[in-house]
């Protein structure tokens, strides 16, 4: 039988009530006992053999380093990043326990050259790993000392809105609130939105099946 709303109330009253009482009971209990043992102090500190690691890199892939460099900078000229200080900002995404720069960090501007790049990191065995915006809190886009990272963030057009179907079609560096901007005017929407909108790109959503709020 459901209970009548008036029954409802009177249980929340008295669960309200005994939990106060409890509380009560905790706070007085504390008071009277001076001579009680000190709580035991859970360390704050992560101990050194349970601090993450990232895997260990390939030393054949790093001794590559240099003529991949060569050959993706004629890919994607201009789209290159190899000098320490730069790379430090790629060292992780938003799950930051794991730290690490990748070997080289290719930034391309059409297809084409992401084409490219997945061709001639195939062909001379470098792994690669995607990333978009970075805000993931997965580790879906964590570098790799002995990878290229693939940041997608210049492919940014949306290419195609088709209002009928609801659907458009667009490049994985769209950021999610982009979508909403760009058809907001008719309406609509894009709803999963995991909470960093203004940043986050399409292609990390979809890649790491992010829901949101919305």
């Amino acid at each position: 039988m459901t209970p009548t709303p008036g029954e409802t109330m009177n249980k929340l009253a008295r669960a309200s009530l005994l939990a106060l009482t409890l509380l009560g009971c905790n706070r007085g209990s504390n008071a009277r006992n001076d001579n009680a043992e000190p709580a035991t102090t859970v360390p704050t500190t992560v101990p050194a053999a349970d601090v993450p690691v990232m895997p260990t890199p390939d030393p054949t892939a790093l001794s590559k380093r240099a003529e991949l460099l060569h050959r993706l900078r004629d890919a994607v000229p201009g789209g290159v990043i190899a000098d320490e200080a730069s790379l430090r900002a790629y060292d992780t995404d938003a799950l930051t326990a794991y730290r690490q720069m990748p070997m080289l960090v290719v930034l391309p501007r059409t297809t084409a050259e992401v084409a490219a790049v997945l061709r001639l990191c195939h062909a001379m065995g470098v792994k690669t790993v995607p990333r978009g915006a970075g805000t993931g809190l997965s580790g879906g886009a964590l570098p790799l000392a002995d990878g290229v990272l693939l940041v997608l963030t210049k492919l940014s057009r949306i290419l195609e809105i088709d209002y009928g179907n609801r659907a458009v079609v667009v490049q994985p560096g769209v950021t999610n609130l982009a979508i909403s901007q760009a058809v907001g005017e008719r309406g609509f929407y894009y709803a999963p939105d995991p909470s960093s909108q203004i940043a986050c790109s399409i292609g990390g959503n979809v890649a790491e099946n992010s829901g949101g709020v919305h």
